[in-house]
């Protein structure tokens, strides 16, 4: 079973470069925007302009999936909406 497999319907991942972020974090959404799924760089989901966003900031230094095996859990931060 996967991260994502866990989430289920509730999240979902999302590529930094098909929302404009300039990062590798990992980062989940809880709106996916699937229409605009052909237009994204990576043909996967974009996000509606208002939906919630969280990253992984510590991605550098802190493998998150090594965390939520060692811990059973994983803290994301909610990115700031300009």
């Amino acid at each position: 079973m996967t991260v994502a497999d866990m989430l289920g319907d509730s999240y979902t991942f999302v590529a930094p470069e098909n929302i404009g972020a300039l990062t590798d974090a990992p980062i989940l959404t809880d709106a996916p925007n699937y229409e605009d799924v052909f237009s994204a760089p990576n043909f996967g989901p974009t996000v509606y302009p208002d939906s919630k966003v969280w990253y992984f900031p510590n991605y550098m230094i802190e493998d998150p999936w090594f965390t939520l095996v060692k811990t059973g859990k994983v803290v994301f931060t909610l990115a700031k909406q300009d």
